[in-house]
């Protein structure tokens, strides 16, 4: 069991108490949160993360997207039950600060999930 993050926070109910969640909505928070997390940033894990803030926004399309999925791969991989199937990437520089834009799709149990993680990248 976890409590559900919102924005940042945790998500919490009209009396203002955390939420609890288990189950499907528990595997979907914990692989966002490795997609998200940059790697090593995590004080008491510095395995938990990705790698995804180190990718250079300015390469070639497909250069991105298979940086990308190898690094979700990464991240995912103490989810057993976790398969990365693809990776697609928005990158754009500007004002000397990169950003890039990753949609991973992952499937668990036969369905499919689709995580967004927006990052910047010092240029």
């Amino acid at each position: 069991m976890d409590t559900w993050l919102e924005k940042g926070d945790h998500g919490t109910d009209g009396r203002g108490l955390p939420l609890a969640i288990d189950g499907e909505k528990e595997w979907v928070q914990q692989a966002m949160i490795r997609l998200c997390v940059p790697r090593g940033s995590f004080i008491l894990d510095r395995e938990l993360g990705s790698r995804f803030y180190s990718i250079n926004p300015a390469q070639p399309r497909l250069l991105l997207e298979e940086q990308a999925l190898l690094y979700a791969k990464e991240a995912l991989l103490p989810m057993a039950d976790a398969q990365v199937e693809w990776a697609k990437c928005w990158g754009s520089s500007a004002g000397g600060q990169g950003r890039l834009e990753i949609t991973v799709k992952i499937a668990r149990r036969g369905r499919d999930y689709s995580v967004e993680v927006k990052t910047a990248v010092p240029g």
